[in-house]
């Protein structure tokens, strides 16, 4: 059986940037939950950005707060 730890929710990959990005819904209308963007390394995926809202609270997405960025 797989956990949340190994399985992405809504994913998607881009080929010319070599990202992948996944929104994992804390409810079906979206106000919560965790969006991240990995990006290919040469070796492994790392995580690049990644915003959440752990509360639904009725907020758009974008502008939950950061929970991880890289630098540039």
């Amino acid at each position: 059986a797989s956990s949340t730890e190994d399985t992405l929710v809504n994913s998607s990959y881009d080929p010319e940037s070599r990202t992948m990005g996944a929104f994992g819904k804390g409810r079906g209308i979206g106000d919560c939950g965790r969006m991240g963007v990995w990006v290919w390394t040469g070796e492994t995926f790392a995580l690049k950005d990644e915003i959440a809202m752990f509360e639904c609270m009725g907020m758009s997405w974008d502008i939950w707060p950061s929970t991880w960025k890289t630098a540039s």
